[in-house]
């Protein structure tokens, strides 16, 4: 679990299916591994929901973090060394669990990508004390006991036990976190099918398309042409990954609107509008507020200077 921008529980987006979800000590790991791993697979398109059990209040999964889980393909659990000394981590992993057995029968498949951080899958599969004694001290201490129960405790060591199993990387078999965070990354694109393909080669019925807007453009041609394409919306929709979008001299704040729409926008996105008029930075009902900045006008000096 790392911690967040705006809140107990983040992403990148509010209203998003997330793709991958990071279960992690925060003490451990927030600031160092999970932050990079985190951001790495931001970069990459992913859509990414971290937590921070330290700041969430109450003693069930909150709602929103189930319904994360639940959205979730992937799972991402990073055991760490006090990893099981966390009952919020041991939930969470738990529900993982439930949700990748349930979806073999549903066919939607789950997956979960275990990361074994300065720990080894003997300590996860309980066969050294590490683990052991920390779920013990959960069992044994009496103001945790009121927030689980006795099945609870067989249920999260289960879960640790089925998730050691499976195959996952070991952290001190790689020269450094970024070398590990590399093939994690990979890892969660490849199974996610997200990966960059020949636009013509893969994107089924788009080379006819591509071929038909190219003869409406002539580029080589001298003559103004003015094209517009329409249909159905969404068609076009690239919503997980961060654009850059210039435009240009808008008199009218109902541009910036329809273009914009009321989707949210991927992380890291930039939007550059110029226009003559002020007013039309300010969008009634907007999810996104402008950041204005007024063009001056060159001093005398500086309109009169000659760079050559």
């Amino acid at each position: 679990m790392a911690n967040s921008e705006t809140g107990t529980s983040t992403s990148n987006t509010s209203t998003s299916v997330y793709q991958v979800f990071l279960s992690f000590r925060g003490a451990d790991t927030r600031r160092g591994f999970t932050s990079s791993l985190y951001h790495a697979l931001i970069d990459a398109g992913i859509y990414v929901f971290i937590d921070d059990e330290e700041l969430r209040p109450g003693e069930t999964i909150s709602g929103s973090l189930l319904q994360a889980i639940n959205d979730s393909k992937l799972y991402i659990p990073i055991f760490s060394k006090d990893y099981a000394s966390s009952h919020w981590c041991l939930r969470e992993l738990a529900k993982m669990v439930e949700n990748t057995s349930k979806s073999k029968e549903d066919r939607k498949k789950k997956v979960i990508l275990p990361i074994f951080y300065n720990v080894e899958p003997k300590d996860v599969k309980l066969k050294t004390t590490l683990y052991n004694d920390a779920i013990s001290n959960l069992e044994h201490k009496e103001e945790d006991q009121k927030k689980f129960s006795s099945e609870d405790i067989k249920m999260w060591r289960s879960a640790l036990k089925e998730v050691a199993a499976m195959k996952g990387w070991e952290l001190e078999k790689f020269p450094g976190h970024g070398d590990l965070i590399k093939l994690v990354v990979n890892e969660v694109v490849i199974n996610l099918k997200t990966k960059e393909r020949e636009l013509t080669a893969d994107l089924i019925g788009m080379k006819d398309r591509i071929a038909t807007i190219n003869n409406l453009l002539d580029i080589d041609s001298d003559v103004v042409r003015l094209i517009g394409i329409y249909g159905m919306g969404g068609i076009g929709t690239i919503c997980n990954k961060k654009v850059l979008i210039v435009l240009d001299d808008v008199a009218e704040a109902n541009q910036i609107q329809k273009l914009i729409g009321k989707q949210p926008l991927y992380p890291g996105t930039r939007i550059l509008v110029t226009t003559r008029d002020k007013s039309v930075l300010n969008i009634k009902r907007f999810n996104y507020e402008f950041e204005k900045y007024e063009m001056v006008r060159l001093s005398e000096e500086e309109a009169l200077m000659d760079y050559h």
